[in-house]
Formats: structure tokens, C-alpha cells, sequence
């Protein structure tokens, strides 16, 4: 099964300066309970938790969605692209993929990191777009900590119990 957790924190320029607030925003979250929903080397449990800034950074919505995957299916969320490894059995890799919705500064296609079976690793990204109003158009900033691990079993609470293997900082100066 391959776990996805994605927290996102989304503000707009008026909130630049309230870093503090941003800073309190947790890195991981315990997995919603009651994963065993089929054969798990064939699915993702993704977990989708924002904290906007016009809340002060509190949890404002969350959501789990159980999708299937294997090869050669292909799950992207984000900036991040994960697919099962041609080559190596019980193994995903995963890739930076930029899109228009991770937003500026455009960034490069890469591989980052193989992740093996029972391992899992923590990606920071953060993005600028811009948001059109009637008169100006404003800045919309995001910021995503993914938490990904690939396991046989499913563990609702695998990212507090353990530290991450691949930890990978991918955050850029937003202007």
C-alpha cells in the first residue's frame, strides 16, 4: 500500500509576514483509521489535509480518498509523481513533476528518491500563483509537506512512530 499525506498551507500576499503562524502547522499527521479496505499492494490511501491562511493556519478541511495502483498506473498529486519501479520489486519510485497548479518558480523534472518497502520519506515544496481579481491580481502561495510511505500492511500511525528515511527540502524563495 502506498500512504500519502499531503498537508498543504495556502495564503495569500497579505499574510507574507505571518511566518510564525505558518511555522506552527504540523509535518506529519496520524493516518485516518480503518485503511484495511482490500488487497494492499494495490492501492493508495491518500490523505489530504489543508491549513489556510484566512483561518490562522488551523486544519480547515480534510479527506482520504482510496484509489487503486500498480503498474502500470501512475499516481501524480501535486508536484509529486509516484510509480511502482520497472526494475526492482517492492519499490516506487518517485519524481518531481512540475505543473501549473505547484505554480512559480518553474522547476525540472527530476527522479529524487527510490522508495523501498516499509521506508517512507518527507517532501517540502511551495509554489507561487497568481489569483486574478477584478482590478489587481494577487498572489496565492502554497507550501506542501508530502509524506509518502510504501508498506504490505497498512500503519495509520507510521509517520509519528518512526523518523523519516528520505527527508527532501525542495523549498524556494517565493518574491
Amino acid at each position: 500500500m502506498l500512504l500519502v499525506q499531503e498537508l498543504i498551507s495556502s495564503w495569500g500576499k497579505d499574510l507574507r509576514s505571518a511566518g510564525e503562524l505558518r511555522r506552527n502547522v504540523p509535518l506529519v499527521q496520524p493516518f485516518p483509521q480503518g485503511l484495511n479496505t482490500g488487497p494492499s499492494n494495490s492501492l493508495v490511501a491518500h490523505h489530504i489535509v489543508e491549513y489556510l491562511g484566512v483561518h490562522q493556519f488551523a486544519p480547515s478541511r480534510a479527506r482520504v480518498e482510496i484509489l487503486p495502483f500498480g503498474s502500470p498506473i501512475v499516481f501524480q498529486s501535486g508536484g509529486l509523481q509516484f510509480r511502482l519501479h520497472a526494475e526492482k520489486a517492492n519499490c516506487v519510485a518517485v519524481k518531481f513533476k512540475w505543473s501549473v497548479d505547484v505554480g512559480a518558480p518553474e522547476r525540472p523534472d527530476r527522479h529524487l528518491a527510490n522508495l523501498e518497502d516499509g521506508h517512507w520519506m518527507q517532501v517540502m515544496y511551495n509554489g507561487r500563483t497568481a489569483v486574478s481579481g477584478s482590478l489587481h491580481v494577487e498572489w496565492r502561495y502554497m507550501q506542501w509537506t508530502v509524506n509518502v510511505a510504501f508498506a504490505r500492511k497498512p500503519d495509520d500511525r507510521i509517520f509519528l512512530s518512526t523518523e523519516p528515511t528520505i527527508c527532501i527540502n525542495e523549498l524556494v524563495d517565493l518574491r
